[in-house]
Formats: structure tokens, sequence, C-alpha cells
């Protein structure tokens, strides 16, 4: 079993919803007695704690799979964790912490990894739309977002001043500026 194959699983609420409830609790109490009994402790679960747990996990991890408790409890078998003789809900919890947050890296990782394409491909539409129309003509575009962005500015001063800028019209890189009895001076 494979991060991937438990990321790939039916989820606990699609398994409720096709088994029942009940079906999918007693399906999660056999897992983790049948983990408790292969681990060989002397003090562990109670019957109504496992039920307890088996009910938590159904209700806190609704969208990950039955799959993920199963590899949850194998990996900290198999991993070497120390039970010292004693198995509780602590003990529980800790290892399916342990365990999602090691899914949840694997996930991040393969997310990053798949090209920009399959993760969006309605903004990738948008973004070649957009690039292709500005590969037609790349310099008079940038050109004309300057000239914009000029005329944004000189807007913003004639509100300040009171009088119009005209962002095209420069005479030695200065700007020429139309006060409001109508003359045009040289900003200096």
């Amino acid at each position: 079993m494979t991060f991937e194959e438990c990321h790939n699983s039916k989820k606990v609420f699609e398994v409720v919803k096709a088994l029942g409830e009940e079906m999918v609790l007693k399906l999660t109490v056999f897992v983790i007695a049948s983990f408790q009994n292969s681990l060989k402790v002397a003090n562990g679960l109670t019957s109504s704690e496992i039920v307890m747990i088996a009910d938590d996990f159904l209700s806190t991890y609704t969208h990950d799979s039955i799959n993920d408790l199963i590899y949850a409890l194998r990996k900290a078998k198999y991993d070497g964790k120390e039970f010292y003789n004693k198995f509780s809900h602590q003990d529980i919890q800790a290892i399916l912490k342990k365990y999602f947050d090691e899914k949840s890296v694997w996930i991040e990782v393969e997310e990053r990894a798949k090209p920009f394409t399959q993760v969006a491909p309605a903004i990738n539409q948008e973004a070649q739309m957009l690039l292709a129309t500005m590969q037609v003509e790349p310099e008079k575009k940038f050109e004309s977002i300057t000239l914009q962005m000029q005329r944004e500015k000189a807007q913003a001063m004639s509100k300040k001043w009171g009088s119009r800028v005209y962002a095209d019209e420069h005479y030695f890189g200065q700007p020429i500026i139309e006060t409001s009895n109508g003359q045009a001076n040289q900003q200096v």
C-alpha cells in the first residue's frame, strides 16, 4: 500500500453513503482491534474505547479513506514505533498525526510536480490567449502599457495640482503641463 493508493481510495463519506454508517463503524472497529491484537500488548484498549476511537476517526477524517487508517497503523508497526506493552488513544492520535503530516508533504510534492496544464487548464488557456495577443507586437504592447502608466500618473498629478498633464507630449524629457488658465508650460 502507498500514499497514492490511499489518496485515490474512496473517501470515508463516500463509503458511509454506500454502506451505511453502522457498517463502516464496524469495519473501522475491526481494523483498530486487529491492529491492537497484532501488537500483543498487555494494556490495550477496551472495546468501548475502540468504538470511540473508530467513531472519532470517521467523524474527523471524512475526506480521507479507511485505507489511510490501515496504512498509518501498518507504517507505525513496521517503522519501529515502540508501544512499551501498552496501547492507548494517545498512541492512535500520534500515529494518525504523523501519518497525515507525511501524507500532506507527499501530496504537496505531487501537486508541485504536475505541469501547469494539469493543475489549472482553464487558467492556462487564458494565459496562453493573453500571451498570444502580447506576442504579436511586444514592443508596441510594452509602449502602450508604459504610456498608459504615464497617463495614469499624469492624471493623479493633475488631480493633485489642478492641471492637466499630457504624458505623451514631452519636451526634453519633461512633461508639458496645461494649467487651468489654458497655457502650456514645461514642468521644471
